[in-house]
């Protein structure tokens, strides 16, 4: 257990890391990695990646950033190649204010992954700041009203996509994160019309776009957390075993 403790005043820390994997990787370390960072309290999905850019994506959340920077370490120590990673904090908006407490929690500490949702996508992103098409320039109730009309768009998924949006603003490169966990079977154009920044009407596109990491499943990497026996994932461990 790490001895170094950092946490923000508010919310937890979030990590994304991103990997390749070879026949190298200790995968008995890589497990014991996700059990220790369990072991200190923090959450750990693990994710089977498709495409070349990455075999697994690790995503942990907790609310000492040095434990996070410990999962870093143990699983770099396992042999696996760390390709790409992102830091955010959870937070709650300042378009948010009002919002009931129970609602402020799930934000800022939560819960995952839900229950049935096995689907995953992140993708970091920016308002715009281009010439005209700037939306700082825009007067706070007006980008309240875009944001309230955002939400509405996205609360048609209720039950079938859970969001988890995080602040990364002088972290990483990108203000905002999105990770979103979903059931499988949702739709291509389902999936880009949830995620779509373009507001309604005739208000130009004030989202930069970003690459998207989005893979075939994932897994608790404590299949039984609740029982807090933090048995690591059969996900992590298939995968690493097929390299």
């Amino acid at each position: 257990m790490t001895t170094n403790d950092l946490r923000p005043a508010i919310g937890q820390g979030v990590l994304h890391l991103f990997f390749k994997a070879s026949a190298a990787v200790d995968a008995a370390a890589a497990v014991a990695a996700v059990a220790a960072a369990f072991g200190r309290e923090d959450q750990v999905v693990s994710v089977a990646m498709l495409g070349h850019k990455a075999d697994i994506a690790v995503m942990g959340i907790g609310p000492n950033l040095w434990s996070l920077r410990d999962l870093q370490t143990d699983l770099v120590a396992s042999g696996l190649d760390l390709v790409d990673s992102y830091v955010s904090l959870t937070e709650l908006s300042e378009y948010s204010k009002g919002i009931p407490q129970e609602m402020q929690n799930m934000r800022l500490y939560p819960d995952l992954p839900p229950e049935g949702k096995h689907a995953w996508c992140f993708y970091p992103m920016s308002k715009k700041r281009v010439g005209d098409v700037n939306w700082f320039t825009l007067e706070y109730e007006r980008r309240k009203e875009l944001m309230y009309e955002h939400g509405t768009s996205g609360r048609k998924f209720a039950g079938r996509i859970v969001q988890l949006i995080t602040g990364s603003t002088g972290l990483d490169d990108y203000e905002v994160s999105p990770c979103l966990v979903y059931i499988p079977t949702i739709s291509r154009k389902s999936f880009t019309r949830c995620v779509s920044t373009k507001p309604r009407r005739s208000t130009p596109n004030l989202g930069r776009s970003t690459p998207v990491w989005s893979p075939n499943s994932m897994r608790s990497s404590a299949e039984t957390t609740r029982d807090q026996t933090c048995q690591p994932s059969r996900l992590l461990v298939r995968t690493l075993a097929n390299q």
